[in-house]
């Protein structure tokens, strides 16, 4: 390839510009190894893309710098077309041409602009009946950097060059990464340098680390931090919740990282997205620090506007209209967002509450601000007093910040803390919450204190690109092995075993749950559709044609809600799915009468149980129930599978009670997931406000947590959170009994989803709880056998296991009940 056409430095010599940019593919090849590792933004194709980022990078770096740019554009193209496949690709590249088209035509600006309005209205109704796979790519593309292109282009003396629109247009990463910061066009253009060298692509090298570092951290916080809902039961768990929810915001910013290190790597040398926002102190200084291109683009396409257009009535008063204004449209132009990544459009009026009330919050600081400004300057105050003040406002906004994301994201919060403000139990915790922030302030104020002694005689310079990218490599190497399964086992097996949570990218019950998936977390992980190409090269199955579980359900009463529709087959998940006669998703030939030497398991469970995505023959029910009998040994054994999706602990135990033990079976098999705690205090609130009648136990938690038939649905769920515990506790003991009174061995098997995240200590928590009442235990943790989720599980999103994952479910059950034969029933 020869040496990369830059012209070296003064005093560098051009073996040093070779030696540069080596290093700097030395970098790129550690991130891709992290990057393959610990499975980042694998839902979003980011691996292939950024596989073609760093061979592309190599490739312009030898071009000479009149080449860059079209090579640039020509890359982004192609990698359009790479990962939406031809018919997709070609659909984004044509509909992008024609709107970037109408803004070249030689004709004035407004019929240029009307024009694209146009065609923008036509696409939007196309994208209300239109489900294909290239409108979330489309739409983040134009959605927002059409605005800006015209507003910038209504001020220019001449069209730009086009090959710098079609670069910011389809810049390279955006195929992936569909939540996308908004540069502006004049800073794209301005920051764009075609003869950048290395030492500006280890300025993006530089980007793309820490942006990995936001994500790892993201998966700590995720997975480690951020408590599940039935643990709200205090003001110091609801505390860290809020503080954690906040700390998600380092998914969005590790992305922008990423893309703004990739720019960087092809010379658009654009500014960074965020800074230090957890350190902002005021609400003025985080609209600053955080998404730096969205706080620019409201500024110049609302607030300027509107500030000027109300500067008659006084600045104080403009600038509280122009930041009312901003934060309304912050309001609308979010949900605009999202339906054109998701497709669907909603206004809500509790959203536009929140951000009237931040507004309002954002107008107030900047009259503070305007006022100050106009005192005379004083010194800044070093004194003790002045630091702690400082620090004080930093803990105060970051808690203020950390109440709105919540709301923003979990608005049952509220209900929460309005119920259980007055509870003295869960107010115990606000003395260790009120230390906490007293340490913060305190060590903030110290460390001011510290940084404003007198510097040494000589500041130190900025280490050199060649010191920098050393001090990354070392990073990268330790990270890179960190990831790798040998190393990590040398510090023991929890070490071990943790890493390997934190190489995989999962969803948390809650999320599962949708208990705290918000704005930011559906968009910035808004899965790419790719073409079929790319889903062959990365081994990911064809989506299937889909099948709503609704379909093979009919209602039942309060208590059990739905059930399988009797003898109803079809296709589901491109898998022929099978409903016996009663009800069940097992044999056709199966009788109520157990045959003579028989013995029977009945499995009780979730759609992981039941099978969803998946063959009748392929259910880990069938494949064992084949492996025990296939000697033709006595006794025969039969595993009824009565597993049912959308159920609950409350549920499986009325099928065991009404229909599993009409079968007479010697044994239940009741199996529980990482959402156990999830979805038992919702269907408690349903049956209380149906008038069920409720078993003793379970009307005692209902009596503690205050509920009343007449209590709105919210406000009774948030009561019962804290008390998910005792509901699967008494549900447990309640089956346990009725089987052992009956002679039935009642067995709790342990079943991790794939893909979905295991909160520290749950799997013992449930063990636990299940052997005190009288269960005997069995954990299938690790059945993925070191697998990635992504080859065990049916698609992207969905946890159910494939055919794969019920083979090696099928293997560990298999396994577990030879090993302990008691489990099948008494001999």
């Amino acid at each position: 390839m020869g040496l990369p056409h830059e012209p070296p430095a003064p005093g560098v010599p051009r073996r040093g510009t070779f030696w540069g940019y080596a290093l700097v593919a030395l970098q790129l090849a550690l991130i891709l190894l992290i990057v393959r590792t610990y499975e980042v933004g694998s839902r979003l194709h980011f691996f292939p893309v950024l596989c073609v980022a760093a061979g592309g990078f190599l490739v312009h770096a030898a071009l000479p710098p009149r080449f860059r740019l079209a090579f640039f554009c020509f890359l982004s193209l192609a990698t359009v077309v790479f990962v939406l496949g031809a018919p997709d690709g070609a659909l984004v590249i044509g509909i992008g041409a024609g709107l970037i088209g109408a803004g070249y035509l030689p004709v004035p600006f407004r019929v240029r602009a009307g024009l694209v309005l146009g065609a923008g209205l036509v696409l939007a109704v196309l994208r209300l009946d239109l489900t294909s796979p290239f409108w979330p790519v489309l739409g983040s593309m134009f959605m927002f950097r059409l605005i800006v292109f015209l507003h910038e282009l209504q001020r220019a003396p001449a069209r730009p060059p086009l090959g710098l629109t079609v670069a910011y247009f389809f810049p390279l990463p955006n195929v992936c990464f569909l939540f996308f910061p908004i540069f502006g066009f004049k800073t794209f253009r301005d920051t764009y340098r075609p003869g950048a060298g290395w030492a500006d692509a280890q300025v993006g090298i530089g980007f793309l680390t820490t942006g990995l570092v936001h994500l790892l951290a993201y998966r700590l916080v995720k997975y480690y931090v951020l408590p599940s809902p039935h643990q709200l039961g205090d003001a110091a768990h609801l505390a860290l919740f809020l503080a954690a929810n906040y700390a998600l915001y380092l998914h969005v910013s590790g992305y922008f990282h990423i893309i703004t290190g990739v720019f960087h790597l092809f010379g658009f040398g654009v500014p960074r997205t965020h800074h230090n926002y957890f350190l902002a102190a005021s609400p003025t200084d985080i609209w600053r620090r955080i998404n730096i291109p969205w706080k620019e683009f409201m500024a110049a396409v609302f607030f300027f506007p509107a500030f000027y257009a109300t500067r008659r009535a006084g600045t104080r008063a403009a600038l509280a209209a122009a930041a009312l204004w901003v934060f309304a449209m912050t309001w609308f132009l979010h949900s605009y967002q999202v339906f054109w990544i998701t497709g669907g459009f909603t206004l809500d009026a509790f959203d536009a509450g929140l951000w009237l009330a931040a507004g309002a919050l954002v107008a107030g600081n900047l009259m503070y601000d305007y006022a100050r400004a106009r005192r005379p300057r004083t010194a800044p105050d070093g004194s003790a007093g002045g630091a702690v003040r400082r620090a004080a406002a930093v803990v105060g906004t970051f808690v203020l910040v950390s109440v709105f994301w919540t709301c923003w994201n979990t608005p049952e919060l509220l209900a929460l803390v309005r119920v259980q403000a007055t509870d003295p139990r869960w107010l115990a915790g606000g003395g260790r919450v009120a230390a906490v922030l007293a340490g913060a302030v305190a060590a903030g104020a110290a460390i001011q204190l510290a940084l404003a002694r007198p510097a040494r005689s000589r500041e130190p310079g900025r280490p050199s690109p060649a010191r920098a990218a050393g001090v990354r490599v070392a990073l990268l190497v330790v990270a890179a092995a960190a990831g790798r399964h040998e190393v990590a086992a040398q510090f023991g097996p929890e070490v071990a075993r943790r890493v390997g949570e934190i190489r995989r990218e999962s969803v948390t019950p809650i999320e599962a749950a949708r208990a705290v998936r918000g704005y930011y977390e559906d968009i910035a992980d808004a899965p790419v559709r790719a073409g079929a190409w790319l889903a062959a090269l990365e081994g990911r199955p064809a989506p299937p044609r889909r099948t709503a579980y609704a379909d093979l359900c009919q209602p039942a009463d309060a208590l059990i809600g739905h059930e399988l529709i009797p003898g109803w087959a079809g296709d589901v998940e491109g898998y022929r799915l099978t409903i016996n006669r009663y009800g069940m998703r097992d044999r056709s030939d199966r009788t109520r009468e157990k045959p003579p030497g028989a013995r029977r398991v009945a499995l009780v469970g979730s759609s992981v149980v039941m099978g969803w995505g998946v063959g009748d023959e392929e259910t880990f029910a069938r494949l064992v129930e084949d492996r025990l009998n296939a000697g033709g040994a006595a006794p025969r054994y039969e595993l009824l599978n009565f597993g049912t999706g959308k159920s609950s602990a409350i549920q499986r135990l009325a099928v065991v009670e009404r229909r599993a033990f009409g079968f007479a079976p010697d044994a239940v098999f009741y199996f529980a997931h990482q959402d156990e705690f999830i979805e038992p205090p919702r269907h408690l609130v349903r049956l209380l406000a149906s008038g069920y009648d409720l078993p003793p136990y379970l009307r005692d938690v209902a009596r503690t947590a205050g509920l009343t038939p007449a209590m709105p649905p919210g406000e009774a769920e948030a009561r019962l959170v804290p008390h998910a515990t005792r509901i699967v506790s008494g549900v447990y003991r309640d089956l346990a009994s009725v089987c052992r009174r009956r002679g039935v061995v009642p067995v709790w098997v342990y079943l991790p989803m794939p893909g979905v995240d295991e909160p520290p200590n749950l799997a013992r928590e449930m063990s636990q709880l299940a052997q005190g009442a009288g269960f005997v235990v069995l954990d299938l943790s690790g059945w993925e056998g070191g697998r990635r989720s992504a080859e065990v599980k049916i698609g992207d999103v969905d946890p159910h296991a494939n055919a794969l994952g019920h083979r090696l479910i099928a293997d560990r059950l298999e396994a577990a009940v030879r090993e302990r034969p008691e489990v099948l029933g008494p001999p």
